[in-house]
């Protein structure tokens, strides 16, 4: 079929290529190493035979990417161009200027990492900062390193999950202890941490702390503090000490600004506050603490010694005493006499979150088991989805997403960036009108208008358009044995499908009919209608898998027709549409309200007709001469085909007006 009318045209001949602002051809069996976060080919320039880019093909992109790729800076690879082919998102970029900075790892001279690397790479922050945006993506293999003349250049932005990819020693406490996807995009004090580990990292020619696992890196910085556990025993350019203290602080508030780094001299003095240390350590699951923040990490560790230590009041005994913090002991003291510490997992776990945001406020949220940033939540289902595909398997992360958003939360008094992030979510979610797993399911889209479709039917080809998803799920139910059968039970979208089509149709300002579970109709009518109405504002996507699916569902509805004829003219025509694809045409070829009246008035009347004739043969007088028995059946039998033939030729000529 030509244009639209097969996903074989969506996404292009068999074996043609990408080609990107009509100019750019994607070669997609020459891979590069991964740029930026993202899948990397070679690209040329048709009309510069010669000239190569790099072309990516990201599977997650950061819902401010079009912000983000309009940011252009000496330091940073530019977003060239992005489109979407075949149903994917493709950036164009430049290819990096030289090797990764970790390629070959050699100590830096003090001045040059001043003047190479804290002062251009603070402008570049500043630049973004002043942007609205943040980098994310400071790391040794995302830094590139020009030879001729040191000049630094990191991977393109918005092409990867934020912080997703950042090893846990480049990445602040307040980001490390989250699982990758639970980081979010962070501030730009984030940027200024992972920018003083990578002069760290360049000062010594070696990452700090490496051999170690994750988990010891995060329990030696939270012993000693980060900048200590780092620098200690190290040789580190005394020009530069007060500097790396300072950015690699575990306090952001205590981080130099970017514009305070764009002049740095050798020398120059940065104030940084110590941190409280208890002299007397307090015991948790064997491990010595000595700080409120290695407390609070502690205690999502060994949630039931940490609630016992609560209970006892040795917790707030040991803030007042040890760390002079009555205030805060005070706090904690009043804030637990107000919860539940009843036994059981999910109250000490409940316990545990909210005094732990209390002794650390720069920390993220810990909820069910986990730190995260509330504003990372699209990203943390979204990836849980990937991994497991069905709603079972991420019984784990829905139950806590739903009681976080639950329509009776209220987070309106809440000033700090964790209240303010999920009066975000909260505000999505309540756009959605859903409700249970599907409000959460949109939310993945309705946060991210550049998020990928994540049904396993459109995963590997990471569409992102509505046509293409549709023209795969039409793919997909082609020659599929016992298609209509699974449909008829489970419906034609699966939720991811579903969530996905709702998403872009809002964006669109498209109203869609409800889903089977508001509307009460069954699920493949359900989804049937959704389809149907897109396909119709979609204007040429014709989808013959779907409609040879749903034939013999809409056949069914056929027999409420009392006329033999008209029955059989539309099954034949349900089955010419169900192989063009056509599914409104083969909706109103079912429901057609007003034909379906006169066909059943049509055999109404016929009917009476055939009881009145019945009725004045019954009534024939006594006397009249007997007719032989084979006439007079004969004689009913005429009448009868009569009466039915003027009901019939009324009907006609009623279709015919």
């Amino acid at each position: 079929m030509a244009g639209l009318n097969s996903l074989q045209a969506l996404r292009g001949r068999p074996g043609s290529g990408i080609r990107l602002a009509g100019r750019f051809q994607v070669s997609r069996d020459v891979p590069l190493p991964s740029l930026g976060g993202a899948a990397a080919f070679q690209a040329t320039d048709i009309m510069s035979p010669g000239t190569s880019f790099v072309a990516l093909a990201p599977t997650y992109v950061s819902p401010a990417f079009q912000e983000m790729e309009r940011i252009r800076h000496p330091a940073l690879l530019p977003v060239l161009t992005q489109e979407r082919q075949q149903g994917a998102l493709w950036v164009l970029t430049n290819h990096p200027p030289g090797p990764a900075i970790d390629v070959r790892l050699a100590p830096w001279r003090e001045g040059q990492l001043i003047e190479e690397v804290i002062q251009p790479l603070a402008a570049l922050l500043k630049h973004v900062e002043n942007a609205g945006q943040t980098l994310r993506n400071i790391r040794p293999d995302n830094v590139f390193i020009n030879p001729g003349r040191h000049q630094l250049t990191l991977g393109p932005l918005g092409v990867a999950m934020p912080g997703a990819d950042q090893p846990v020693v480049f990445e602040a406490l307040s980001s490390a202890v989250c699982t990758p996807e639970a980081r979010g995009k962070g501030t730009i004090a984030d940027d200024t941490f992972s920018l003083g580990v990578l002069v760290l990292m360049l000062c010594l020619g070696e990452v700090p702390l490496s051999g170690l696992s994750d988990e010891k890196i995060l329990a030696r910085r939270f012993e000693l503090g980060t900048a200590d556990a780092y620098m200690r025993d190290r040789q580190v350019p005394q020009g530069l000490v007060s500097v790396l203290q300072a950015m690699l602080s575990d306090d952001p508030t205590q981080r130099p600004a970017p514009a305070n780094l764009i002049n740095m001299v050798s020398s120059k003095m940065f104030s940084v506050r110590s941190e409280k240390r208890a002299r007397l350590p307090l015991a948790i699951g064997g491990q010595k603490i000595r700080t409120a923040r290695a407390l609070a990490w502690q205690a999502t560790r060994y949630p039931s010694e940490f609630v016992d230590l609560l209970k006892h009041h040795v917790v707030d005994t040991w803030l007042s005493r040890e760390l002079q913090e009555a205030g805060l002991a005070k706090v904690i003291n009043n804030a637990v006499k107000s919860l539940s510490l009843a036994a059981g997992t999910d109250s000490e776990i409940s316990v545990v979150g909210q005094v732990a945001r209390l002794l650390d406020p720069h920390a993220p949220l810990f909820r069910g088991g986990r730190w995260f940033w509330p504003q990372a939540i699209p990203a943390m289902l979204a990836r849980s989805v990937e991994r497991s595909e069905t709603v079972d398997a991420m019984n784990g992360l829905l139950p806590v997403i739903s009681q976080l958003l639950s329509p009776e939360q209220d987070y309106e008094h809440e000033a700090d960036e964790i209240g303010m992030q999920l009066r975000s979510m909260m505000h999505l979610v309540r756009r959605t009108g859903r409700k249970g797993a599907s409000r959460l399911f949109r939310l993945i889209y309705d946060a991210n208008e550049w998020q990928r479709c994540l049904s396993p039917v459109c995963l590997p080809d990471r569409l992102s358009s509505m046509s293409h998803v549709l023209g795969a799920l039409d793919e997909s139910l082609r020659g599929q044995a016992n298609a209509s059968d699974q449909v008829e039970r489970q419906g034609l979208l699966d939720a991811q499908i579903r969530a996905f089509l709702e998403s872009q149709c809002a964006r669109r300002g498209i109203v869609t009919p409800p889903s089977a579970s508001a509307s009460g109709w069954l699920p493949w009518l359900a989804d049937l209608l959704l389809i149907a109405h897109i396909q119709q504002r979609l204007g040429s996507l014709l989808l013959p898998g779907i409609g040879q699916t749903i034939r013999p569902m809409l056949g069914g509805e056929l027999k409420a027709w009392r006329s033999r004829h008209e029955r059989d003219r539309r099954e034949a025509q349900l089955a010419t549409l169900s192989e063009q694809g056509r599914l409104s045409a083969m909706l109103d070829t079912v429901d057609d309200t007003v034909a379906l009246r006169q066909d059943q008035e049509n055999a109404a009347n016929a009917q009476a007709e055939l009881v009145a004739i019945e009725e004045e043969l019954a009534q024939q007088p006594e006397g009249m001469p007997a007719v032989d028995a084979e006439c007079r059946q004969t004689a009913q039998i005429v009448g009868i085909l009569s009466g039915i033939g003027l009901s019939m030729l009324s009907f006609g000529v009623e279709l015919c007006r």
